[in-house]
């Protein structure tokens, strides 16, 4: 889990710029795509590796000192970054470090694997503030909500520590999934403050309260130190994926994208992007997400059925490009890696020098293109719209199921024979291969096994059951 953080890029709540896995990272145990390791944190494992691969080092000190001669586009990285950002490759360490192998070690940090494979890291922490009190502050609209966010962003203390720790905004559509009754169309911003005593956090709370007066606010601002009643809130954010999820019509994908915008722009470009994803008919859409850090999700159901969804989500996609890099030049990726699906944007967002750096970095790890192809790079600039993964319906317990993972950790079957995503992956490929007409016994999955009416599973146990024969299917 925290490799696929690392390789991601991804933060936390409280986790803006100052503490991604890119700011914690300390060094790293990378596996080349040639077998070669390199543990950046051992003197002696960089001195074999500048040995056996001087070249390498020099074409990385080479494109370092290519990028900082460029006035241009060294701030031009300096600014992308102010702000979360992993689309593309992280080209902030050639402006951060020196060292080219520290460059090579943050090289990883969202890479998702399209240089090399990480196998271990050593990273720092965050202090964790024995006080610490939170609250849900509810506005009548998103626009009001975000200029609340913009004034407590502002907030420091005596120390120069931000009094704000994390400000998590929750759209009218996250509230009703989780059966928020509060009131209907408000907009919720899920703040915490944290202290190193108990009178420094009633300051910060006053402070806050003093802030939040000039606001409106729906109900009284109720601040809790409480951890049995803050918990329920960060429980209710956590959950707010599977909660959309579980709202949208069968059949279709829940999809989860994530922008950024600069903290002075959110207002404006919140309530834009709201009102553009309404304007393309997604009615059950949902905005949530680190508002603190000018960094939302926004989740979407699609169906790819037709040649009209799949248009609709396309012209989207390219709204939703227009507002983020032509008008407020935020980020397309704020978080969780690039991936295909904003793959032919990333040059459109850095523009063409940057843009040819990251393809250089890639030609030096993966000279033949063998890691993860089509991930950041792609040359289709329709690739995000085809290749979709099928969702045939095939069980009412299993179409509810939106593949997201979460489960998987606790899986009680995992590792003894499928795990429960991998059973309801199978159930639907055999639900496709019946709809399209074909006979799944007759399926490579089936080869070589005999499969007999005692073996195949009722539709009805499916979903608890492993349907694959020669399993046994007595774990639930």
């Amino acid at each position: 889990m925290v490799g696929g953080i690392v390789m991601n890029n991804a933060s936390g709540m409280n986790c803006g710029t100052h503490a991604n896995s890119d700011k914690m990272l300390l060094s790293a145990r990378i596996v080349f795509v040639d077998g070669t390791i390199l543990d950046t944190g051992s003197d002696i494992s960089k001195q074999e590796f500048l040995l056996r691969h001087a070249g390498f080092i020099t074409q990385i000190q080479t494109l370092r000192d290519l990028i900082r001669t460029d006035e241009e586009l060294s701030a031009r990285i300096r600014y992308k970054y102010s702000i979360k950002n992993v689309t593309g490759l992280n080209l902030l360490p050639f402006i951060a470090f020196d060292d080219p192998f520290d460059i090579i070690t943050h090289l990883m940090v969202g890479s998702e694997g399209t240089l090399a494979f990480l196998s271990e890291v050593t990273m720092k922490t965050e202090y964790d503030y024995p006080h610490k009190a939170s609250a849900m502050l509810y506005f009548s609209d998103i626009k009001e909500a975000c200029r609340a966010v913009v004034a407590m962003k502002k907030l420091t203390n005596e120390k120069d520590e931000w009094i704000v720790k994390g400000a998590e905004l929750l759209d009218w559509k996250s509230l009703a999934s989780v059966n928020d009754s509060t009131g209907e169309g408000l907009t919720a911003v899920l703040t915490e403050t944290k202290a190193h005593s108990k009178e420094e956090l009633a300051q910060n709370i006053t402070a806050i309260e003093e802030t939040l007066a000039s606001f409106n606010t729906y109900i009284p601002v109720r601040f809790t130190d409480k951890p049995e009643e803050y918990s329920k809130y960060w429980a209710i954010r956590s959950g707010i994926f599977p909660s959309v999820g579980g709202t949208r019509q069968p059949g279709t994908t829940c999809l989860i994208e994530d922008v950024a915008f600069h903290i002075e722009d959110l207002p404006e470009a919140t309530a834009e992007l709201q009102q553009l994803i309404a304007r393309h008919g997604y009615d059950d859409a949902c905005i949530y997400g680190h508002a603190l850090e000018g960094n939302y999700h926004f989740i979407i159901n699609q169906s790819f059925s037709t040649d009209a969804e799949v248009k609709r989500y396309e012209e989207l996609m390219n709204d939703v490009k227009t507002l983020v890099v032509d008008k407020y030049d935020g980020s397309l990726k704020a978080e969780h890696g690039t991936g295909r699906n904003m793959a032919p944007f990333v040059k459109y967002e850095w523009g063409e020098k940057a843009y040819e750096i990251m393809k250089a970095v890639k030609a030096l790890f993966d000279p033949q293109n063998l890691l993860n192809p089509g991930v950041i790079f792609n040359d289709d600039p329709l690739c995000h719209i085809k290749n979709f993964k099928p969702l045939p319906l095939t069980n009412p317990h299993v179409d509810k199921c939106i593949e997201c993972g979460f489960c998987e950790v606790n899986c009680l079957t995992c590792g003894f024979t499928l795990s429960s995503r991998q059973r309801i992956v199978l159930r639907r490929e055999i639900s496709r291969l019946k709809q399209n007409g074909n006979d799944p016994n007759a399926s490579p999955l089936y080869k070589n096994n005999t499969v007999t009416p005692e073996t195949r599973l009722a539709p009805e146990t499916a979903f608890v059951q492993c349907p694959v024969p020669w399993v046994s299917t007595q774990a639930t």
